[in-house]
């Protein structure tokens, strides 16, 4: 995105009036980060990528213990989570396709809770570590190109899952268009990504401690919060159906972490200001 006005800047989920709120640099490359007076998104002005080139250049050679522990151990609580959610509602079709599979963690674990599982990725070197471990998942960079391969019909699939995905997408309506290729009637849409409203006590810690909060605007383009994802997803033809806060992501136990636990929960029961969402939505249905 180039020759952005950066005083007069509109929102690109609601267009409403911004203010910015921080500049960052990474690699010689600026970035201004600006949050929506009106549905209160934070979102990276700049932008210069479809894709992260960080993501889709990873090599199988810099799979690392830190990726494959990211989308394992790390999030095991929240998928637990997931089965709790989906456990009361009715799901036609066991099937999941998981956007943004990454190395399968989510896949390893819904499988052996006895769903059905496929996904794709844009990183190639993730999918192929996927696909050694027994995985159903593709490398493919759009819901079109994965859909186009028909390896399962709309009308078969359940539920389709993003897992910290959706804060990363450039074009989120054209991204959400795309989406409704993989859903029916009956699918279940599940959404999971970093609270914007989170950064107001975040920053008000970086201050305390003297330390500036990062937004990664390289990589993290939107911040959502619980509002302006159902006015995306309203926007763009789909119903939200329930929302909340994301269960703790565990880390190592000591000392701090059980303080980050804690302060966890406690954030974790306003979804106002958790610092994890989700949110689950179906297809809005036309007269």
């Amino acid at each position: 995105m180039s020759n952005v006005n950066k005083i007069n800047y509109k929102c690109r989920i609601c267009s409403g009036d911004t203010v910015l709120i921080q500049a960052e640099e990474r690699g010689g490359v600026h970035y201004n980060v600006a949050r929506c007076l009106v549905c209160e998104t934070i979102q990276t002005i700049e932008h210069f990528d479809d894709i992260s080139p960080d993501y889709i250049n990873l090599t199988n050679e810099l799979i690392s213990p830190a990726h494959i522990y990211q989308s394992r151990e790390h999030k095991s609580a929240a998928y637990e989570q997931f089965l709790r959610l989906f456990k009361g509602k009715s799901i036609l079709h066991s099937n999941i396709v998981d956007i943004g599979c990454g190395t399968g963690g989510f896949g390893e674990f819904i499988t052996h809770n006895g769903y059905g599982y496929f996904g794709f990725d844009a990183s190639l070197a993730q999918v192929t570590f996927a696909k050694e471990r027994g995985l159903n998942v593709e490398n493919a960079n759009t819901c079109n190109d994965y859909m186009s391969r028909n390896i399962i019909a709309a009308d078969k699939i359940g539920i389709v899952t993003m897992w910290d995905v959706l804060e990363h997408v450039r074009n989120p309506q054209a991204f959400l268009a795309e989406v409704k290729s993989l859903m029916n009637e009956q699918t279940c849409l599940f959404i999971s990504v970093p609270n914007g409203g989170a950064y107001g006590w975040k920053r008000l810690i970086g201050k305390l401690f003297n330390r500036k909060v990062s937004y990664d605007p390289w990589e993290h383009v939107f911040y959502y919060n619980v509002k302006s994802l159902e006015f995306l997803l309203n926007q763009s033809g789909f119903k939200l159906i329930e929302s909340g806060s994301v269960v703790c992501y565990p880390r190592k136990m000591n000392f701090l972490e059980a303080v980050r636990r804690l302060a966890f929960k406690v954030l974790s029961a306003s979804p106002s200001i958790a610092p994890q969402i989700f949110v689950i939505a179906t297809l809005r249905k036309t007269a």
